[in-house]
């Protein structure tokens, strides 16, 4: 479940977001509507970590998006509209980075990497630049 309550964020004076509450039931699909300089984006950085609230509360599945971000980091995924990734690594190395970064143990990072690169097509990309990988896929 997804409990926001009174989220407030400010960017400077500038009120993004102004005592938002809501809540998603586990299992359900919601979705953010809203014009352009709605608070969409910011709500999401806020419910992901990215960003610190103002003022309120957010939690995941009980959790504290700030009093236990492991946790929430364990069970949410935001995959942002120009992702944070280091051009200079080859995609191999991101993950392994990600991986270590996520906890996951070291002799369990070659099958888990194995998986998701057969799972997502990238597997003979592995030695590749994300730079040469983003540049693919945005022109493909």
């Amino acid at each position: 479940m997804i409990e926001v309550v009174g989220l407030t964020k400010y960017y400077g004076t500038f009120p993004a977001l102004q005592n938002i509450s809501f809540q998603v039931p586990k299992g359900q699909v919601a979705g953010l509507l809203g014009l352009n300089g709605a608070g969409k984006t910011t709500c999401l950085r806020v419910l992901t970590g990215y960003l610190n609230p103002s003022q309120g509360q957010t939690k995941i599945d009980g959790s504290d998006v700030f009093a236990q971000p492991l946790e929430v980091k364990k069970k949410i995924g935001y995959l942002p509209e120009v992702p944070p990734l280091y051009p200079e690594l080859a995609l191999e190395d991101y993950l392994h980075f990600v991986a270590r970064m996520r906890g996951v143990p070291e002799p369990d990072f070659p099958a888990e990497f194995l998986r998701v690169t057969e799972l997502t097509g990238w597997k003979t990309h592995a030695s590749r630049f994300c730079e040469t990988c983003l540049w693919d896929t945005a022109n493909a």
